[in-house]
């Protein structure tokens, strides 16, 4: 029987993310950022929120880099007690420090209204071709996005991507709209709307 733990499938996932070199990396980044950037979601949103990458993930520099290039605002999230977040604008001259995951955060928030938030750039270890994803364990995007109705998307590297979940899929977990891999763009809800039919 298949193991569907989340635990062990964040394992898995993650090993499979420390075996990528910088080169496949790099490779897999630059064609990802190309269908990114042609991207109608991605063009019109004018205010992105994304989560400052850690070495292991997908590096995002080159899609801040994209987005100051093209006049867009960028904020990230701030975590709070109860499993909540909050973002708050990330400027040129914004000072950020770890939290207890790890992840840099501005030391001094600005926050921005979330009303105002156009695109969601959501991290995660893995993704099934219907946008289940398999986050870090903490649920704080999954309660976040629950309260919110963003247009989200996840970029990944091919070896993040799986036909099905692996892993047990809960009642309260977020499914991403956009998937984009170096092998193309995936709109889940049409891949979940033409398999109701």
């Amino acid at each position: 029987m298949l193991n569907k733990d989340k635990n062990y499938a964040r394992k898995i996932a993650k090993e499979n993310l420390l075996r990528l070199s910088k080169e496949e990396r790099i490779v897999q980044e630059d064609k990802i950022i190309a269908y990114l950037e042609k991207n109608a979601q991605w063009q019109t949103a004018q205010v992105i929120a994304l989560t400052k990458s850690m070495p292991m993930e997908f590096s995002l520099e080159k899609v801040v880099q994209l987005a100051r290039n093209m006049n867009k605002t960028i904020v990230v999230p701030v975590t709070l007690p109860h499993r909540q977040m909050k973002f708050a604008y990330w400027g040129e001259k914004t000072e950020f420090q770890k939290n207890s995951f790890g992840v840099e955060e501005p030391i001094q928030p600005v926050w921005v209204d979330e009303e105002q938030i156009d695109l969601v750039i959501v991290p995660g270890l893995a993704y099934s071709k219907k946008g289940e994803r398999l986050g870090f364990g903490g649920g704080y995007y999954d309660r976040f996005l629950e309260r919110h109705h963003y247009s989200t998307m996840s970029l990944a590297y091919k070896e993040q991507l799986y036909d099905e979940a692996s892993w047990e899929v809960d009642v309260f977990d977020q499914r991403i709209q956009t998937l984009i891999t170096m092998e193309g763009v995936t709109n889940t809800n049409e891949l979940l709307e033409k398999r109701k039919i």
